[in-house]
């Protein structure tokens, strides 16, 4: 579906309606996961932020600090539990699902939208990329990687995607502002977020490409986009290692 054909809104939320339903339906069993190790560090320096303490000198952990404030706003709005922020953990996915749907909706059309939303609701659900090669383990759904900093950084890197978008139209100073702010706070969960800024910039110059690779063959156009896109995402939430994990 070309970009910019109307659709009719009633089946879209219909079918939006669906997959929220599927993304917290497959989360269920994670609201009874224990925590690992990292999420009982990121807890107990949310722990004593509510209790006026100062991450890194009172409590210490190698984590940068973004996902201690979010342990303890949901520690706030949830209760003292690791269920909060697994409950968390829950309501950010579904969020972000549904900015996939838009987003992919927007640019390539409803049948794009489903899979795209589909894909990330399955995959996400506590599957870690160095999960397929690290050790020979799968993460499928375990608690080592549920309620994790990638989990919290997502919506941000998806919003500043559709403000670069929009940017693209409307052309506006406030839209590049908030581009950044998204950026920015997404950093405060991995600083290796501010890698998203190359695919900002992809995202730019996609006509262009477009126009350099029109009738060449789709295994290379695939390549070059899988290398750049995929590449710059898993880099920007899960560092290097993990991106080499992932591809062997």
């Amino acid at each position: 579906m070309p970009l910019g054909t109307a659709q009719p809104a009633g089946p879209k939320y219909a079918i939006l309606g669906l997959l929220l339903a599927l993304t917290v339906l497959i989360r269920l069993p994670i609201l009874v996961e224990p925590w690992g190790a990292d999420q009982a560090g990121f807890g107990q320096v949310a722990k004593g932020i509510l209790e006026g303490k100062v991450p890194y000198k009172d409590n210490y952990d190698l984590t940068a600090y973004g996902v201690f404030f979010t342990f303890a706003l949901f520690f706030k709005l949830f209760g003292m539990t690791m269920v909060s922020a697994h409950i968390g953990h829950l309501l950010v996915s579904a969020v972000t699902m549904i900015l996939v749907f838009f987003l992919v909706d927007h640019l390539h059309g409803r049948r794009a939208a489903v899979l795209a939303a589909l894909c990330y609701t399955v995959f996400s659900n506590g599957l870690a990329f160095s999960g397929f090669g690290y050790e020979n383990k799968s993460a499928w759904g375990t608690y080592w990687y549920l309620s994790q900093r990638e989990v919290f950084m997502a919506p941000l890197l998806l919003g500043a995607v559709f403000l670069t978008i929009i940017g693209e139209k409307k052309n506006r100073l406030w839209i590049y502002f908030l581009n950044g702010l998204l950026i920015g706070l997404a950093a405060f969960y991995k600083l290796t977020s501010v890698l998203f800024l190359g695919l900002i910039h992809f995202l730019e110059k996609h006509e262009n490409m477009r126009h350099m690779f029109a009738g060449k063959p789709l295994w290379l156009r695939f390549a070059v986009y899988y290398v750049i896109v995929a590449g710059i995402w898993l880099l920007s939430l899960s560092g290097s290692q993990n991106f080499i994990y992932f591809q062997f």
